[in-house]
C-alpha cells in the first residue's frame, strides 16, 4: 500500500516543524487566547459570586439581629409581666407561688438578656452544643416554649375565640 498524499503528516521536517501544520497557522494562538479569555470570565464570575454572597450574608444577619432584638424584647416583656404576677399572688398572701414565679421570671429575664447580649451565630452554636450535651432537657425545653408561645399567641390574639362572650 502507498501512503496518499492528501493526508496531513504528522511527521516534522528536516526543519523541525510539521509541513501540513505551517508556520501561519493561527488556530494554536486562538486557541490559547481562548483559554485565557475563558478563565479571565471564570475569575470575574467566582469574585462577582463572592461579593453577592457577602450581601446576602450581611442582609440575612441584619434580619436575623432586628429579629433576635425583637424576640429579646418580648422574653423580657413576659418577665415583666411574670414578676408583676408575682407581687399580685403575694399581695394575695400565695407567698409560695409568687416565689416560683420570681424564679422563674429571673430564669426568663436572663434569657431576655442573653438573646440581646449575643451575636446570633454564637447563639446559634450555644444552642446547638446545649442539644447535644442534655437533649432530653433540650427536648423538653423546646415543647415547653413551644405550648408557651401558641398560648401566648393564641391569648394575644385579635379575634375573641369562640366560646367566651
Amino acid at each position: 500500500m502507498t501512503p496518499q498524499m492528501d493526508q496531513p503528516s504528522d511527521t516534522p521536517n528536516a526543519n523541525g516543524a510539521n509541513p501540513d501544520a505551517g508556520e501561519n497557522n493561527p488556530l494554536p494562538a486562538l486557541v490559547d487566547k481562548a483559554k485565557q479569555k475563558s478563565q479571565e470570565a471564570a475569575d470575574r464570575s467566582k469574585r462577582l459570586v463572592g461579593v453577592l454572597a457577602d450581601e446576602a450574608r450581611r442582609e440575612v444577619e441584619t434580619r436575623l439581629n432586628d429579629r433576635k432584638d425583637f424576640v429579646a424584647s418580648g422574653v423580657e416583656t413576659l418577665a415583666q409581666a411574670l414578676r408583676d404576677g408575682s407581687e399580685q399572688m403575694r399581695a394575695q398572701g400565695q407567698a409560695a407561688p409568687a416565689r416560683v414565679l420570681d424564679m422563674v421570671a429571673g430564669g426568663v429575664a436572663q434569657f431576655g438578656g442573653t438573646l440581646q447580649n449575643k451575636e446570633i451565630d454564637q447563639i446559634i452554636r450555644d444552642t446547638e452544643r446545649f442539644a447535644r450535651d442534655r437533649p432530653g432537657v433540650f427536648l423538653a425545653a423546646a415543647l415547653a416554649v413551644g405550648v408557651v408561645a401558641g398560648r401566648f399567641l393564641k391569648s394575644s390574639s385579635a379575634t375573641p375565640s369562640r366560646g367566651r362572650a
